[in-house]
């Protein structure tokens, strides 16, 4: 069931198809225009129109109409541009501050010549100035027009395809998924994608305006009084890394400011805030299995079990090499990583969100975890960004994904604050800061760059697989949400109790969606046993493998495998199908809270019956929500245990196709 806020989009898209279309031509247009190109995300935007199209909001042949006029159009008015300014938009605003966009398209036109026109559309840093640059080396308009039309053609259908796959393949899908599962995801994708285009949009900014700033911070620098000389030594303008320097004192300014202003914040505070405990409960809903894998292996990323290796593996490297000043930087920087975590934990004394650790480590201000990735990953990528002139933005941009990463894990697994984890990356990025300005003022010369990063690659990600593997089942069990078990004797279960245990299945939305009309008590082995002897099967199980299966045109229901759900942020323990003509009943039983006081948990259900939809060129399952003959289905089945049918109250007028209320109560 799709959610009640993107189904009104949806609606609405779907009732206003020329509001759409205007849409679609408007991010065309602008991704195909002069400068503005480079900065809008519109292949981002084009991804999510072709996910509209798979679901049938949007008409691909209208939609493919409008990208390729809105394509057409926005190259044609940056031809125009160039053709009528010629070179005078070299002194004009704001290609005057970036001289290298026209350059590199120059460079490019001079070698494809007109063919550049197509290609450049698909080559993400000059799509945007190549038809402007063609336009100052005089193309012919008949010509340009010619080659315009052509490219738009072939550029839109490869923007639209891969949105229309993923809408097939995870919208249409989405009734089958936890929709935590795919917001997450989507969230997920989305902040990777954000942090590389941030570091590099901020990259590409100042780069070319470094030498106006470093004027006004001396300018501004000289007039402090007895101070003046550290400005004018940090920011020598005669320096040919002044610029760099100039943003590592802006990265030192800003990261001192935060921790400042949140260590302030905890000497006077009487709680925490109303945003640590937002950030908290948001991050703890949004929860599932699958991603706690993943969130506990990227946390264990940054354990000193892995950070101590990686620090003493490129300290051993800068010593063989003879680097003295940087294995001197080097050390200062882990000498402090390691003092000024647990000093600052004993002096702040602030408690964790849960308890998963003891002694010093107990203290959760500032977050160790987020100090370490900072002050380690954050100076490996200063040195290695030194002697990097080509994409040095990428460096930076690796290094901001992980430190961010494994930041955001401690967030996600409740290990830490909002206020713990900034400051930390605050203090850590600060003295991250702070020591490359040092080093790269004290270096003669870059070191090497291959060789560092290599031997730090290999033991980062040799030692991070090898903790992983060994520890990752203790560290899941660690970070396992704390929730209080209910005990309730068997007979007040049997009678009324059942009442209190959720009605339905609940994820991050379609609350009242999936009736859990399923309780067991008892071992779930018995349960399954019992299912299995009276034609219960296990389904296709769902791995990567298993979910090309969708991909068949004419798939059979018993090869597409079950997307996982999730209930109350657990995957389901016990998930059976039988078959029914040409569908399928499948029951999802997952464990809740709560006991009987022979301790014997509570275990709830969901059945419904599915069957094969095909969808264009893919194969998915389809929900016929017949919850009633589910029920009667169970009571069927699991005759041969003790059983009794309850009824709740839905406040629903009952029909054939919506739940009545009825419950299957189970034991043995």
């Amino acid at each position: 069931m799709i959610p009640d806020w993107l189904q009104s989009l949806l609606d609405w898209l779907t009732a206003n198809p020329h509001w759409a279309g205007l849409a679609v031509f408007v991010v065309a247009m602008l991704e195909s225009l002069l400068v503005i190109g480079v900065l809008v995300p519109g292949a981002i935007a084009m991804f999510g129109f072709g996910a509209l199209i798979a679901v049938g909001t949007l008409d691909p042949w209208a939609t493919y109409g409008w990208a390729v006029a809105g394509a057409i159009v926005g190259d044609g008015i940056s031809f125009w541009i160039g053709y009528y300014f010629k070179d005078h938009l070299r002194q004009m605003w704001p290609l005057k501050n970036r001289p290298e966009l026209l350059e590199s398209g120059e460079r490019f036109f001079r070698k494809h010549g007109g063919k550049s026109i197509v290609l450049g559309r698909f080559v993400g840093p000059i799509r945007a100035v190549i038809p402007t640059v063609a336009g100052i080396a005089g193309m012919s308009p008949v010509r340009f027009t010619v080659v315009n039309v052509i490219s738009a053609v072939a550029w839109a259908p490869a923007y639209l395809l891969p949105g229309f796959i993923l809408g097939v393949s995870l919208l249409s899908l989405a009734s089958q998924m936890a929709w935590r599962i795919t917001v997450v995801v989507l969230a997920l994708l989305t902040g990777i994608w954000l942090i590389f285009w941030t570091f590099r949009k901020t990259y590409q900014f100042l780069a070319p305006i470094s030498g106006d700033l470093l004027t006004r911070s001396l300018r501004w620098g000289r007039r402090i009084p007895h101070y003046g000389w550290i400005v004018d030594s940090l920011l020598d303008p005669d320096r040919p890394d002044a610029p760099a320097l100039s943003h590592l004192a802006l990265v030192l300014l800003t990261g001192f400011w935060v921790f400042v202003a949140l260590s302030a914040y905890q000497i006077s505070r009487t709680g925490h805030s109303g945003l640590d405990h937002a950030v908290l409960g948001l991050l703890q809903q949004l929860r599932f299995p699958t991603l706690d894998r993943f969130m506990v292996a990227l946390s264990q990323l940054g354990d000193v079990t892995v950070i101590g290796p990686l620090s003493a593996a490129i300290l051993i490297y800068f010593i063989a090499r003879k680097h003295w000043i940087a294995a001197g930087h080097w050390l200062s920087a882990v000498a402090f990583a390691a003092v000024a975590q647990w000093g600052l934990k004993l002096l702040f004394a602030t408690d964790r969100p849960m308890e998963i650790y003891s002694g010093a480590a107990h203290f959760a201000f500032p977050s160790g975890h987020a100090i370490n990735a900072a002050i380690i990953l954050g100076l490996l990528a200063i040195m290695l960004a030194q002697g990097s002139n080509a994409r040095r933005w990428m460096v930076y941009a690796s290094a901001g994904t992980l430190i961010s990463g494994i930041a955001f894990s401690r967030l996600y697994l409740g290990a830490h604050w909002l206020s713990d984890v900034l400051a930390g990356l605050g203090l850590g990025l600060a003295w991250a800061a702070l020591v490359g300005i040092a080093y790269r003022r004290h270096a003669r010369s870059a070191i090497g760059t291959p060789a560092l990063g290599a031997t730090a690659a290999i033991v980062f990600v040799g030692v991070g697989f090898w903790h992983i593997g060994t520890q990752h089942a203790s560290e899941m069990a660690r970070y396992q949400p704390q929730v209080p078990v209910q005990t309730v004797p068997a007979h007040a279960w049997w009678d009324s109790a059942w009442n209190d245990v959720p009605a339905y299945r609940l994820d991050l939305r379609d609350r009242d969606a999936e009736p859990l009309v399923l309780q067991f008590a008892g071992s779930l082995d018995q349960l399954a046993d019992t299912l299995l002897a009276q034609g219960w099967h296990a389904p296709v199980p769902f791995t990567l493998g298993s979910f090309v299966a969708t991909l068949k045109p004419n798939a059979h229901l018993d090869e597409i495998p079950i997307m996982p759900r999730v209930h109350q942020r657990r995957d389901a323990a016990l998930v059976l199908v039988k078959a029914d003509d040409e569908a399928e009943w499948v029951l999802h039983v997952w464990p809740t809270d709560v006991r009987t006081e022979q301790s014997e948990p509570i275990w709830v259900g969901a059945v419904e019956r599915q069957w094969a939809k095909t969808f264009g060129y893919f194969t998915i399952r389809a929900v016929d929500a017949q919850r009633n003959a589910g029920v009667a289905l169970m009571v069927e089945s699991l005759k041969a245990l003790r059983i009794k049918t309850v009824k709740r109250d839905t406040g629903k007028e009952p029909t054939p196709y919506t739940w009545d209320g009825t419950v299957l109560l189970v034991t043995k």
